[in-house]
């Protein structure tokens, strides 16, 4: 469902969901019946959307980056919410699951290479 961009923020258990459709009612009652998921808090751009854990909220950042709910919509972008931040370094907890594990330290080794030949 989902493509292969990929989250900024280390992971969270809220996420940051943007480019929402015209139909958001249809899209919170899809995001509603996700395992895990806990509150959705609404503003006219973007929603921040709870689940219960880092896994809950990862699987579901996994299964609807990209995600359109009709043709012709632009892809939904989710993100995890940037405010959970706190670390500099970014520490991938063991329940996110292992496929964006893998494309967040594929994603940190090309930015240390792009770091590198920049200076």
């Amino acid at each position: 469902m989902g493509d292969t961009a990929l989250p900024l923020a280390p992971p969270a258990r809220t996420l940051y969901v943007r480019e929402l459709p015209r139909d958001t009612r249809r899209l919170e009652e899809i995001f509603r019946r996700e395992p895990g998921f806990v509150d959705i808090r609404k503003f006219p751009t973007f929603w921040f959307i709870e689940f219960d854990s880092l896994g809950a909220s990862g699987d579901c950042l996994e299964k609807f980056q990209g995600f359109r709910l009709d043709t012709g919509e632009r892809p939904l972008a989710l993100d995890f919410d940037k405010a959970a931040r706190g670390m500099k370094r970014r520490i991938m907890p063991p329940e996110i699951p292992p496929s964006i594990r893998d494309r967040e330290r594929d994603r940190e080794r090309e930015r240390d290479r792009e770091r590198e030949h920049s200076e």
